[in-house]
């Protein structure tokens, strides 16, 4: 007897924007963050204050850190495309 393949919930990413990161931290689509600053971003209590690129204080609010944890993990992601 063949197993029936399991069904998959929805995608988990269906809903991230694209670009929000980059534009909240003031840098350019395509340009590449560094990884400490989204590191540094991860790993700071919500709340706390970060630099942006062009040197304004920005407050670092539950969205931005769940999206700079989204871009830490996703630097591991195996981006090769699945046959």
């Amino acid at each position: 007897m063949v197993a029936k393949a399991k069904k998959r919930g929805p995608s988990p990413f269906k809903d991230i924007k694209k670009g929000t990161l980059h534009t909240a931290l003031g840098y350019k689509q395509g340009e590449k963050i560094p990884e400490g600053k989204i590191n540094s971003i991860a790993s700071k209590d919500i709340g706390s204050t970060i630099t942006t690129k062009s040197g304004e204080k920005k407050k670092i609010t539950t969205e931005l850190k769940r999206k700079a944890v989204f871009a830490k993990n996703a630097r591991s992601f195996s981006h090769s495309k699945r046959k």
